[in-house]
């Protein structure tokens, strides 16, 4: 029997966090998700499985459970996700605590949820409670990486219950987004301000030598007019995406920290050495025994990006002239050491 594959005490602990977070206990502390779970019997843990809100995620973690529990191998990889990612990055990148904090860096023992936090913004500014962690996930996402049509998509879910305009949709979650995230916000207008309209595209590097090129899209319109063979003409509009530069380019910021998200995986992939990992964005895979390496490598990797010039270099390779970003540097790498739900 390969002894690497039994599970070791925090194997066990870890697996017993994935199951509780599968069955859909994902928001109580990981000290609470074991004790859910050693709640139950294994009879009753197999018959909440339809229950489950990840069913299959759900079965798969039992099975691992079951096995241990017959003594045998564990056969099984976990997902361990990043905390919102995109705020943790944009939060680092700037030494920003506060914007990190958004992510579950530098909260201690807290876990913070920063889609809440928008919704509970927005019913605030509205007087209202229609705004949901549910409904706003998504605008506040596609914010983080680009989209300026937060508030436009808020106010197609809401816009028949809530007698406000697209603009004043708009202008409320902005602020929105001003409040709970400022820095965040900050980065991305100093980022978006690197587009040059007559370049189409743009080359970087990142530290491990990885090599970045960025061609832009840009919208084509198109007015195509035909004759028949009776002489009648026939047209029509179309419009196309092509790659050529844009006066109006969102892609700059979305890419430049997706390449900073790139550079992450490799150097944790590269961290964890022998061990066996995969990765999807800000979703990582390990076996039980080895989530507690996985958070290490971890901090290890988001202390190296924060004790680096790393954004500021990458705008300075962008524009071709020396740029000065200026970090808030009020995250330290204690904060990032003491994140307990940096990862989950």
């Amino acid at each position: 029997m390969n002894e690497a594959l039994k599970l070791t005490k925090r194997g066990l602990y870890w697996l017993k966090v994935n199951i509780a977070s599968e069955y859909g206990h994902d928001k109580l502390s990981f000290d609470e998700q074991v004790s859910w779970v050693n709640s139950q019997s294994i009879e009753e843990l197999t018959r909440l499985e339809q229950s489950a809100d990840n069913v299959f995620g759900y079965f798969c973690a039992l099975n691992a459970y079951k096995d241990h529990l017959a003594n045998q191998e564990v056969h099984y990889i976990m997902p361990v996700d990043s905390s919102n990612q995109a705020l943790q990055l944009y939060g680092i990148l700037a030494g920003c605590k506060k914007t990190a904090s958004l992510g579950s860096i530098g909260t201690g023992l807290t876990r913070i949820d920063a889609y809440q936090l928008l919704a509970d913004e927005m019913n605030k500014q509205f007087s209202t409670q229609l705004f949901t962690r549910k409904n706003c996930k998504k605008p506040l996402m596609t914010t983080l990486y680009g989209s300026t049509k937060g508030g436009e998509s808020l106010h197609e879910l809401l816009g028949d219950k809530l007698d406000k305009s697209v603009k004043e949709f708009d202008d409320a979650f902005t602020n929105s987004m001003l409040i709970i995230a400022p820095e965040a916000m900050n980065v991305m207008a100093r980022l978006q301000e690197l587009n040059d309209k007559s370049v189409g595209t743009y080359n970087w590097t990142l530290p491990d030598g990885a090599k970045v090129k960025y061609d832009v899209k840009s919208r084509l319109d198109m007015n195509i007019q035909k004759k028949s063979r009776s002489g009648k003409t026939f047209s029509c509009n179309l419009t196309s995406e092509v790659y050529a530069p844009s006066e109006f380019n969102k892609g700059m910021a979305p890419n430049i920290i997706h390449s900073v998200d790139g550079y992450l995986l490799r150097q944790i992939v590269r961290g964890m050495e022998h061990l066996f990992i995969t990765t999807i964005h800000d979703s990582f895979s390990v076996h039980p025994n080895n989530v507690d390496k996985l958070r290490q490598v971890y901090e290890d990797s988001l202390i190296d990006i924060l004790n680096s010039n790393l954004l500021e270099d990458i705008m300075t390779q962008i524009a071709g002239t020396q740029i000065t970003f200026n970090k808030t540097n009020t995250l330290t790498e204690d904060d990032i050491r003491n994140s307990v739900y940096s990862l989950s």
